[in-house]
């Protein structure tokens, strides 16, 4: 799959906070990724992010799906 096709929509921490995500953002009928770690370096050394991604094209109607009811974690800067 071409992943270049996808955009970060959401980063969270926990997989549990993404499968929510990913189970919200699939009831709009959206159609994002399965779920896949992202491993990458912070200051205190390796952290786990858990990216949830969308089709390019589903982007700005997934930001508005998640701004609606979002009360926490790291939405994805545009």
């Amino acid at each position: 799959m071409d992943t270049a096709a996808f955009q970060t929509v959401y980063t969270s921490g926990t997989q549990a906070e993404a499968d929510i995500v990913i189970g919200l953002l699939r009831s709009a009928g959206l159609h994002p990724l399965d779920l896949q770690t992202s491993p990458h370096v912070g200051f205190a050394g390796a952290e786990v992010g858990y990216r949830v991604e969308v089709p390019k094209q589903e982007l700005d109607e997934a930001r508005e799906v998640l701004s609606t009811g979002n009360r926490g974690g790291n939405p994805a800067e545009p």
